[in-house]
């Protein structure tokens, strides 16, 4: 599978290694059909999310065999050109120890460099999902650094999760 036009995630996971070990981060690309967005309530959004979640692929990156019923955390929509800040701001905000990336800027250029090769510019029609606190048992919780972005385009999805403590 070549989702996302093979856009290579390098920079960002390198970014977020700066303070995480690889352990403490999973990048799964899948495929999942879901209905589009039609409400921006919270449990709404839950079922949605839950659809999209729901894949094998994601499952097993976590080790986890079911997610939630209830709404676990908020998880906030973007799309469009909303999706490089939804990016840029998981590198700006950091890791326990210091920030993922130095600057604004910095964070910026990677996501937009990452986006435009996977969307070939095309932000039409691409989603985001942002998350910053646990939703399942693979995080560590204790709300130091727990960070989710998730990012579509038609059926292809990609997951970025990151998590750590002191």
């Amino acid at each position: 599978m070549k989702p996302f036009n093979s856009a290579d995630p390098s920079p960002i996971l390198s970014a977020l290694r700066r303070d995480c070990s690889s352990e403490q981060i999973v990048s799964v690309y899948f495929r999942a059909e879901v209905p589009p967005v039609r409400s921006n309530d919270e449990q709404d959004q839950w079922l949605r999310l839950k659809l999209i979640l729901g894949c094998e692929s994601v499952h097993e990156a976590f080790g986890i065999s079911a997610l939630p019923i209830k709404l676990p955390a908020i998880f906030q929509y973007a799309s469009r050109l909303e999706t490089i800040g939804t990016l840029a701001n998981l590198l700006t905000n950091g890791g326990v120890h210091r920030k993922f990336v130095d600057d604004q800027d910095t964070a910026l250029t990677i996501s937009r460099d990452f986006l435009d090769a996977a969307l070939l510019r095309n932000y039409d029609s691409v989603e985001a999902y942002s998350c910053h606190d646990a939703w399942c048992d693979w995080f560590i919780g204790e709300d130091i650094l727990d960070e989710t972005i998730l990012l579509g385009n038609h059926c292809d999805w990609w997951l970025l999760a990151v998590t750590g403590t002191d």
